[in-house]
């Protein structure tokens, strides 16, 4: 296959490209966006491939961050300012906080994929968005070939979105991002399977214990991208309004795990309106549900991105037929051609 990109998505698809590149430097990234004009679609960067449904093909390059580096630009009694290269490990990037007692992030440990990619898709678990700890972000935009910074207002961040997701997609290159840190504790424990581990397992009130904590969960209900394909999340979990909710539990028996946001709406965990519908025991084209936690797209087989998406339109359709509950697709779903090339 042309330049495969299976061993590039964690989602294991096969996929592959015209070219394949990477870039440390904005003068690199420049270099290979000059040279990917002569292929029929824009460059694609990826950081590493944990967040994405790719095509079986790609008809351009494919690029990837690999801008290293962690600095700190300033720091007070009570917080640090901090700016990583966007090719970072993310998870390795929360463990060196705790190490230097940088504390804010700890609840988003063990999330796969870079920094980078972080803000793009406002990363958030455990009752913690990475945009509440984001300042700026540092930028390339490919139009006008030019750095610049974007507050934390101009990212535009929403549950699981921002400007890069949305009015600036493919449009701009995340080459930093800073962080205001706290370097005193100020622990996020709220959620409920949180709170409930911690006091199961007796564990003292500090950020690095929530942090031990939420490894421990995510490494007993998240399969190891090593050993079975996935993208994480799925699906990003359904905010619906009160009424909404009242009307769901007045027609279904069964108790329904929720989270009550502060604007009062209530979040439903579509792995459990799937594994309710016993979506976990089908499989399809080497595409299933991870059996410790629905919310989780697996794949062992040789599927592409149009068997993946196929099977995740039955599970979408069978939410809003039977709940009336639409789930949206949290990873990025790249176009490109949807057969195989013969190369």
């Amino acid at each position: 296959m042309k330049n495969s990109l299976r061993a590039h998505n964690t989602l294991r698809l096969q996929s592959s490209c015209e070219s394949l590149d990477s870039f440390d430097s904005v003068e690199r990234l420049q270099q290979c966006l000059q040279w990917s004009q002569r292929f029929s679609a824009e460059a694609l960067v990826l950081g590493y491939g944990s967040n994405v449904v790719l095509p079986a093909f790609y008809p351009g390059m494919v690029l990837f961050n690999r801008i290293m580096g962690t600095e700190v630009i300033s720091e007070t009694d009570d917080h640090v300012h901090v700016v990583v290269g966007a090719g970072e490990n993310w998870h390795a990037f929360v463990e060196q906080c705790m190490h230097q007692q940088w504390y804010g992030l700890e609840n988003l440990a063990s999330i796969p994929g870079s920094v980078g990619a972080a803000p793009v898709q406002n990363i958030g678990a455990y009752g913690v968005d990475v945009s509440q700890w984001l300042i700026q972000c540092e930028v390339f935009c490919r139009e006008t070939r030019q750095c610049y910074h974007l507050s934390a207002v101009e990212c535009g961040f929403g549950y699981r979105s921002s400007i890069f997701k949305q009015a600036k997609k493919g449009k701009l290159v995340i080459l930093r991002v800073h962080f205001l840190l706290n370097k005193r504790p100020q622990l996020q424990l709220t959620y409920p399977s949180l709170i409930r581990y911690v006091a199961e397992n007796r564990l003292p009130q500090t950020p690095l214990s929530i942090f031990n904590a939420v490894v421990a969960i995510r490494g007993m209900r998240l399969p190891r991208v090593e050993q079975i394909g996935n993208a994480g999340s799925f699906f990003v979990n359904p905010i619906i309004s009160q009424v909404q909710f009242d009307e769901l539990i007045a027609r279904f028996s069964c108790a329904f795990d929720h989270y009550v946001l502060p604007d009062k709406r209530v979040k439903l965990f579509a792995g459990q309106l799937l594994k309710l519908l016993g979506w976990q025991t089908v499989r399809r084209n080497g595409f299933s549900l991870y059996s410790k936690n629905a919310l989780i797209l697996t794949h062992d087989g040789e599927g592409s991105q149009s068997e993946c998406l196929q099977f995740a339109k039955n599970l979408q359709d069978s939410v809003r037929g039977v709940f009336g509950v639409s789930l949206t697709i949290e990873p990025e779903v790249i176009t490109g051609i949807t057969e195989p090339v013969s190369c």
